[in-house]
């Protein structure tokens, strides 16, 4: 995440933080990636 421009790690880690929370048994890494390609979409939109 750290390669991420500022704002798509942010929303990143808002949605990883959002998923956690729902979801705490998901595994981490999974989370991860979904919330930086979440994050990447959101923001070319």
């Amino acid at each position: 995440m750290k390669n991420l421009p500022v704002k798509v790690r942010t929303k990143a880690i808002a949605i990883a933080n959002a998923m956690l929370k729902a979801h705490p048994k998901m595994e981490e890494g999974e989370i991860i990636a979904t919330a930086t390609k979440n994050a990447k979409a959101n923001k070319e939109n």
